[in-house]
């Protein structure tokens, strides 16, 4: 397994599944800059 706790991650996908994605990042530790989204609805909501 690849250690990621010094990397800054940037996750594909502002949906669903991205914000599954961003909850198992921030349970282990791991810093999480934002999402990369085609969709403009999901644009500048923060993540949340």
């Amino acid at each position: 397994m690849w250690n990621l706790k010094d990397k800054k991650i940037v996750i594909m996908g502002a949906g669903t599944r991205g914000k599954r994605l961003l909850r198992f990042c921030r349970n282990k530790g791991l810093r999480v800059l934002g999402f990369i989204d085609n969709d403009q609805k999901k644009w500048g909501g923060g993540g949340k």
